[in-house]
């Protein structure tokens, strides 16, 4: 549901954007008029859910996000805080904290790449800003990779680029231009995307399926950090690719301390292929897959609780539900 509505979203700030370039709406309103195929579409999903049981079919059953959901009643706090929607003075205490931080780091790339000057002072400053970063970080607990990820990878990334689309946003309305219209456009979507996540930005675990856009839009706002006055376009180049592998150095770290202990990986050869997975794993599966297909071959279904799916790919059994998660607070209470 996020997604869809962030995608409507931005599609509004574009054709406000266009309005505000072209002086017109007549090119936004084509815009608009390209995009009511695929809402048509969506509409007459909407009709065809909502032709079942009424409009709490969607909001109550299907959508776990809605305001008024059961799920959201019953664990929407506890859920949003974990994701990163805390929007309390203490919370935005903390990303200050983390975005000094970040601004210092954004100042050391400054005086490294762009500041000239070459006195006792200029480079006392240039050494002096990040053995204090450091510091700074052991004081806030981070490890080594943490100190690395507040500058690549900062875990506020959403809160920095939703900061950006409206500065874009006001600055395009000021002085109209593409490249103003451009930033503001893609910081927008991305900050709509992926507003769930807004204070808790991470390589792993939940934004994935969210940040793809926030990456994009916060290297292409690290840009301006690289110097190009003086430079080939083979360093400027270089430059940038080493901000684009440092932001995939965090999620390749946090992806190898995830996985499981490659000598501990056996075999789970099942009726669909085989996997490589942890030893305990695969026990599990083999036990799990031979007690569904015993049952199967007595004409009963089993059904797997809370969600794990895979369970029905491998075994060959098809979900007895419509239904296939029974995490807690997903399905309605007494439903």
């Amino acid at each position: 549901m996020e997604f869809g509505v962030a995608c409507y979203a931005a599609l509004f700030i574009i054709a406000l954007l266009l309005a505000r370039l072209e002086r017109s709406w007549r090119f936004p309103a084509y815009t608009l008029l390209a995009a009511l195929p695929a809402l048509l579409r969506v509409d007459f999903v909407v009709h065809w859910m909502v032709s079942i049981a009424g409009p709490s079919f969607i909001t109550q059953e299907n959508i776990l996000s809605w305001p008024t959901a059961y799920f959201m009643r019953t664990y929407g706090t506890v859920w949003l805080a974990k994701t990163g929607v805390t929007l309390t003075p203490q919370a935005f205490g903390q990303a200050a904290l983390r975005g000094i931080y970040f601004a210092g780091a954004v100042l050391e790339a400054y005086l490294i790449g762009w500041w000239e000057r070459t006195d006792t002072r200029s480079v006392v400053a240039r050494i002096a800003l990040p053995v204090a970063l450091i510091a700074y970080g052991a004081v806030m607990r981070w490890d080594l990779v943490g100190i690395f990820a507040g500058v690549v990878f900062p875990r506020d990334m959403v809160l920095y680029v939703g900061i950006v689309a409206l500065f874009g946003l006001w600055f395009c309305f000021k002085r109209p231009s593409n490249q103003s219209a451009m930033i503001a456009s893609v910081a927008a979507f991305a900050g709509l995307v992926a507003s769930r996540l807004l204070l808790k930005m991470t390589a792993g675990g939940y934004p994935i399926y969210y940040n793809g856009p926030v990456v994009l839009a916060f290297l292409l706002f690290l840009r301006p950090l690289v110097p190009r006055i003086g430079q080939t376009s083979r360093h400027i180049v270089r430059s940038e690719l080493l901000l684009c592998l440092g932001c995939v150095g965090v999620v390749a770290f946090q992806s190898v301390r995830l996985s499981a202990d490659p000598s501990d990986l056996v075999t789970l050869q099942t009726d669909r292929g085989a996997i490589r997975v942890p030893s305990q794993v695969a026990a599990n599966y083999r036990a799990a897959i031979q007690f569904v297909k015993d049952k199967n071959s007595k004409g009963e279904l089993v059904l797997s609780v809370p969600e794990d799916t895979s369970l029905y790919f491998l075994s060959g059994q098809e979900c007895p539900t419509r239904i296939f998660q029974f995490s807690p607070g997903v399905v309605a209470r007494a439903k």
